[in-house]
C-alpha cells in the first residue's frame, strides 16, 4: 500500500529535483511513522526499493528515510505500507508525475525479482 503526498516546504526552500531519462522529476521522500507495529517491515521494504532506484535512477530517492516518532499515517493498516512525498507544493505536475513514472518502475522491478 502506497499512501502519495507531496511535502510542504516554507517559502524560500528550493524544490528538489533530480534527471530520470532526460527528464526533471521530482525527489521521492519516505516517510514511516514508528507508531505503527509494522514500522520495521515498512522500513525494510523502503531500503529495498530505495536501493533498487539507486541503481536505476541515482537521486531518485531522498538518501534518508525520514521517521516520525509519534505517527502512523496509513501505514499500519498492513505490511510494507510506505508513505512517499513526490516533491513539494514548488514542484511541478509534470516533475511529480515524471517522478511517480520512475517509482512505478522501480516496484515493477522490486516485484518481478520477489516472484
Amino acid at each position: 500500500m502506497i499512501d502519495v503526498h507531496r511535502d510542504g516546504f516554507p517559502a524560500g526552500v528550493a524544490k528538489r529535483t533530480t534527471t530520470v531519462k532526460g527528464q526533471t522529476v521530482s525527489r521521492v521522500m519516505v516517510v514511516i511513522g514508528k507508531k505503527n507495529p509494522h514500522w520495521q517491515i515498512n522500513e525494510a521494504l523502503a531500503k529495498e526499493l530505495m536501493a533498487l532506484a539507486e541503481k536505476k535512477y541515482p537521486g531518485l530517492f531522498m538518501p534518508n528515510i525520514s521517521y516520525a516518532e509519534d505517527a502512523r499515517y496509513n501505514e499500519h493498516l498492513s505490511d510494507g505500507g510506505l508513505l512517499l512525498e513526490f516533491g513539494s507544493q514548488f514542484n511541478t505536475l509534470g516533475e511529480s508525475n515524471g517522478a511517480s513514472e520512475a517509482v512505478a518502475e522501480i516496484l515493477s522491478d522490486y516485484l518481478k525479482q520477489a516472484k
